[in-house]
């Protein structure tokens, strides 16, 4: 299943690193398509991956896929050549609101190390 780069949170982590005129470039030539009713406008879209941008973090909460969350963060591997993030998906009713803040800590930790192993 090829999942598209404007669907679930592992597309906003990665556009997130983009500068702001190379995001718009790509959402002016790739349609936001719905995917559910949960799925957001394309100037939503934008101000989340903004949101992305500023927090390194990124989350999508049945926009792709009804019943699904997902919790994404940004990798600063110290090339401009390559993107990269790394991503959780799991059932929304498994991956309640309380957790996370915890997968939010712990997925930058993993972060942070990838980045230290990488980045040499």
């Amino acid at each position: 299943m090829k999942i598209p780069l404007i669907a679930g949170s592992h597309g906003k982590a990665l556009l997130s690193i983009l500068p702001v005129d190379q995001l718009d470039e790509i959402l002016a030539e790739k349609n936001l398509k719905k995917f559910t009713p949960h799925t957001c406008t394309a100037q939503a879209y934008k101000q989340m991956v903004q949101k992305a941008a500023a927090d390194r973090f990124a989350r999508d909460d049945e926009e792709y896929l009804e019943g699904i969350r997902s919790l994404a963060i940004p990798l600063d591997l110290g090339r401009s050549d390559v993107q990269a993030a790394v991503w959780v998906v799991g059932l929304k009713s498994q991956i309640t609101d309380g957790m996370i803040p915890e997968f939010k800590k712990t997925l930058k930790e993993i972060g942070l190390r990838i980045e230290t192993l990488f980045s040499r």
